[in-house]
């Protein structure tokens, strides 16, 4: 089955979930290169990288990563990263991270 992230209705996930996966999909194929690249982009980068490790010895689930991420990028800009059903800018997100 394809890898994915599940909707958060309550949180709406959207922009994350479209960047992530899609980040996922390229970290998959060569974990500890795209580990090291993450880690020396951003915090936020270096973070989703150590999450995406921790799904792969089957200790997070990507939704929680997300979720670690996103309350991070919260914590900076809460305007940017807003919670609950508000919607956040893919342009934002890919922006920052």
């Amino acid at each position: 089955a394809p890898v994915g992230m599940k909707w958060d209705q309550e949180n709406y996930s959207c922009a994350y979930n479209a960047l992530f996966v899609g980040l996922y999909h390229i970290w998959h194929d060569h974990g500890p290169l795209w580990s090291n690249r993450f880690a020396s982009i951003t915090e936020y980068t270096d973070q989703l990288g150590k999450g995406f490790e921790a799904y792969s010895m089957k200790t997070r689930s990507l939704e929680t990563v997300r979720n670690q991420v996103r309350n991070s990028l919260a914590i900076a800009n809460p305007t940017g990263f807003p919670t609950g059903s508000a919607f956040t800018y893919l342009y934002i997100l890919t922006d920052t991270m």
